[in-house]
C-alpha cells in the first residue's frame, strides 16, 4: 500500500491546476463562463472539430476546477458594465466571489435578478467612465449591492462621475475612499448623509474623501452645527480635500484620535478662508497629552509646489511631518530615505501633510505663502531633528516669520548644468554661520540639520 500523499504535495497540485486561470483577464474569464454555460450542446456541436474540441475541454477543466477552488475566488477580479457584458454564469457565484470592480458606462448599472448575495464580498471598487450627467444622482439606498447584506465587506471605494445620495450602512467597513471626479464641481455629496455614512462605520481605519462634499445651504449649516460629531476610535488615517468651508465643516464635524495620520488639502479663495481652516485644524493638531498619545514628528518638510486643486491656482504651500530622520524632499539626501519614501515624494508613512491651495477668485499672484506660521505652531515638532526647506519662496517666508538666518545666501547658489536637479545648502547644527532665533529653538528644540533647496527654471 503506497504511503499517502502529503498535504503539501496536494496544495501544490492544486495551485498549479489553478495557476492559469486566476492569471487570466477579466474578458478571457468571461469566455470561459460563458463557454461552460451550456457545456453539453456545445460538446456535441463541436465534435467533428478536434482543435476546437481539446480547447473547450481544457476550458472546461479550469472552468471546474475554478469553482471548486477557494483560491479562484481570492483572486479573480469582476468587472462588469456595458463595455463588458455581465457575465450570468458568474454572478451566480457572487456568494463566493471576495473582490469585485464594478465599471459603468454612463452610469449604467442593473444587476440581474438572479444574481447572488455577496455574502463572501471583502473588497469593492465602483467606477463610472461615462459622460458625466449632474441632473441624475447615484442613490445608494437603491443600488445593489447597497441593498443587500455584505456582511464581510471590508473596503470600499466609490469612484463616480455623478453626484451621490443616500446613507452606506456597512458598520464591518475598514476602509472607505469616496471621490466623485468631476461631479465634485456641478453637484456633490450631500454632508449630512457623508456624517451619518461615516456614523454607520464605527470600525473604519482609513478614510479618504476627496472633493466630495455638496456645496450646503444656510439651513443644512445650521442644522448641521446642531447634530453631534461622529465619533472614529479606531481611525489611523484621515485624508480629505476640499474647499473652504466644505472642508472645515468635514473636519468640525469628525472627531479622530490624536495619533492618526491625518492628511488635509484645502482650496483657500482668501486669507479669511485659511485662518477658517487653521482653526479647523487646531483641534486635529493639539499639541499635548501624554508622549503616548500623539504623532511624533522626526521630519519636517515646507515646500512650495506649483498649480495644485481644482481651481487652477499658481501655488500652494505643503507641511509634511513624518517619523523618519531624513527630509522626504530633500534632492540629496535620497540615500537616507527609510522605508515607505520615495525619491522627491511624500513620505507614505507621513503623520502630518498638509497643503493649502491658493485659489484667488480674481486670479491675481499669491505672493504671501500665508497659512506658515500659523500652522506650525499647531504642530507636535518637539522631537523634530530634520528640517528641508524645498524653494526659494517658501524658505523667504520661512525666514521671515521665524529669523532663521544661514551662513550662506542661498538665492546666490550658482544654477547646476542640468536644470533639473536641483541645488541644496546644508546645515548640520549647532554651526557658527548658522543662527536659530528663539521662534523656531522654541518649535523645534532638538532641530540637528537643515537642507534649504533652490529650485531654479530655465
Amino acid at each position: 500500500m503506497s504511503p499517502p500523499i502529503p498535504h503539501y504535495v496536494l496544495a501544490r497540485r492544486q495551485a498549479n491546476n489553478l495557476l492559469p486561470i486566476s492569471r487570466f483577464p477579466d474578458e478571457i474569464l468571461f469566455h470561459i463562463f460563458d463557454l461552460n454555460a451550456d457545456y453539453e450542446d456545445r460538446r456535441r456541436f463541436w465534435k467533428d472539430f478536434p482543435a476546437w474540441t481539446k480547447l473547450f475541454h481544457v476550458c472546461h477543466r479550469w472552468y471546474t476546477i475554478g469553482l471548486r477552488s477557494p483560491l479562484f475566488w481570492d483572486t479573480v477580479t469582476n468587472g462588469c458594465g456595458l463595455e463588458a457584458t455581465l457575465p450570468e454564469e458568474l454572478m451566480k457565484y457572487m456568494p463566493r466571489i471576495k473582490t469585485l470592480d464594478i465599471t459603468t458606462v454612463d452610469g449604467v448599472w442593473e444587476p440581474t435578478p438572479a444574481m447572488g448575495q455577496p455574502t463572501m464580498l471583502e473588497v469593492l471598487t465602483m467606477n463610472d467612465c461615462g459622460v458625466f450627467n449632474f441632473l441624475e444622482d447615484f442613490d445608494i439606498t437603491l443600488h445593489w449591492p447597497f441593498t443587500v447584506a455584505t456582511p464581510k465587506l471590508r473596503k470600499l471605494t466609490i469612484n463616480v462621475e455623478r453626484p451621490l445620495c443616500g446613507v452606506v450602512r456597512i458598520p464591518t467597513l475598514r476602509s472607505l475612499t469616496l471621490d466623485l471626479g468631476s461631479a465634485g464641481e456641478e453637484s456633490g455629496y450631500k454632508t449630512r448623509d457623508v456624517l451619518e455614512s461615516l456614523r454607520q462605520m464605527p470600525q473604519l481605519e482609513q478614510v479618504d474623501i476627496n472633493y466630495v462634499l455638496l456645496d450646503p445651504t444656510p439651513e443644512d449649516t445650521e442644522e448641521l452645527g446642531r447634530v453631534n460629531p461622529v465619533h472614529l476610535p479606531n481611525v489611523k488615517t484621515f485624508a480629505c480635500g476640499d474647499r473652504v468651508p466644505l472642508l472645515t465643516l468635514l473636519l468640525d464635524s469628525v472627531v479622530i484620535p490624536a495619533t492618526c495620520s491625518l492628511s488635509v488639502i484645502c482650496e483657500a479663495t482668501s486669507p479669511s478662508s485659511i485662518d477658517a481652516i487653521i482653526h479647523s485644524l487646531r483641534t486635529k493638531l493639539a499639541v499635548g497629552g501624554a508622549p503616548q498619545a500623539r504623532r511624533h514628528v522626526r521630519s519636517l518638510t515646507v515646500s512650495s509646489r506649483g498649480r495644485e486643486g481644482r481651481e487652477g491656482n499658481d501655488r500652494a504651500l505643503q507641511i509634511i511631518g513624518c517619523p523618519h530622520l531624513h527630509a522626504c524632499f530633500c534632492a540629496d539626501t535620497v540615500d537616507r530615505h527609510g522605508p515607505g519614501c520615495s525619491h522627491t515624494t511624500k513620505c507614505n508613512d507621513a503623520c502630518v501633510c498638509i497643503m493649502v491651495a491658493y485659489c484667488p477668485r480674481d486670479d491675481r499672484p499669491w505672493t504671501v505663502l500665508n497659512g506658515l506660521s500659523q500652522v506650525l505652531p499647531l504642530l507636535p515638532l518637539e522631537d523634530v531633528q530634520s528640517l528641508c526647506v524645498d524653494g526659494l519662496d517658501a524658505y523667504n517666508n520661512f525666514k521671515a516669520d521665524f529669523d532663521m538666518i544661514p551662513f550662506i545666501d542661498v538665492a546666490v547658489l550658482p544654477a547646476p548644468p542640468d536644470l533639473d536637479t536641483a541645488g541644496a545648502c546644508h546645515v548640520t547644527l549647532p554651526s557658527p554661520g548658522f543662527e536659530l532665533e528663539a521662534p523656531l529653538r522654541d518649535l523645534m528644540p532638538h532641530l540637528a540639520s537643515v537642507c534649504v533647496v533652490e529650485k531654479w527654471s530655465s
